[in-house]
């Protein structure tokens, strides 16, 4: 299996710097929300190390490989928050979604989500706290804006991983919180629904949330699983950060 897939990323209104990153390729997909000073820096380190796993690889090495790009990721951050006390307090939430075979690896760190899009059901399928669940998606609450773990120099938690099943036909959406809680649930359905592109559904989300005249950087992917022979040119996104030596 594989992904058809499609990335694209917003700078908040008045924002100088995006602190989003993307990522979507053939086996790999990935948001990442940067936080603090140099948060875009982080965002970036993550996607940069997730994209060893946009690769054939067998099965059973699907788990370690992912958890192993996590942990690089980290120890990039902690060497640069070390060098450079302007960074100390950086770090990013993401999600990253691994395809091998059959089989999909979710990894999920704070609050950036996921979901999937399932025989006209649509579930989110990591919670906003980083730990994974299954859930039939409603209207998000009103007022409550999510918070969540990030990955930073300070910080030893892993993320949480699972594999799932693999399912040709299935779409899934990969979105910092922004998009969440900037935009009504029946309107992402209806577009996640009804556009059989990835990339145009990726660029009617982002204007859902550009209409309502946003502050936050926004940034999804959505990728429709295939088991026919296809190359999906990998597409990255974001962040507005240049990544430094470390």
């Amino acid at each position: 299996m594989t992904f058809i897939s499609a990335a694209g990323s917003r700078t908040g209104r008045g924002r100088r710097i995006n602190q989003d990153a993307g990522y979507a390729g053939a086996r790999l997909l990935a948001v990442a929300d940067g936080d603090g000073e140099g948060g875009e820096i982080a965002a970036a380190l993550v996607i940069d190390a997730l994209r060893v796993c946009d690769t054939e690889m067998p099965t059973d090495a699907l788990v370690t490989r992912l958890r192993d790009a996590v942990g690089q990721a980290r120890e990039r951050i902690r060497t640069l928050s070390g060098r450079h006390r302007e960074l100390t307090g950086m770090g990013t939430a993401f999600t990253a979604l691994v395809s091998s075979g059959d089989d999909l690896a979710l990894a999920d760190f704070g609050i950036t989500q996921a979901h999937m899009l399932r025989e006209s059901e649509l579930f989110q399928i990591t919670s906003d706290e980083g730990s994974l669940q299954v859930c039939v998606v409603e209207p998000d609450p009103q007022g409550m804006r999510p918070t969540g773990p990030v990955l930073n120099a300070g910080t030893d938690r892993e993320p949480s991983i699972m594999v799932r099943k693999a399912r040709p036909g299935d779409r899934y959406l990969l979105c910092c919180e922004a998009l969440s809680f900037h935009s009504d649930v029946m309107d992402r359905y209806e577009v996640l629904m009804t556009e059989d592109d990835p990339a145009v559904a990726v660029s009617r989300l982002l204007g859902l949330v550009m209409a309502n005249g946003h502050e936050e950087d926004v940034t999804c992917v959505v990728a429709d699983v295939t088991d026919a022979p296809t190359l999906n040119p990998p597409m990255l996104v974001a962040a507005g950060a240049s990544l430094p030596g470390t």
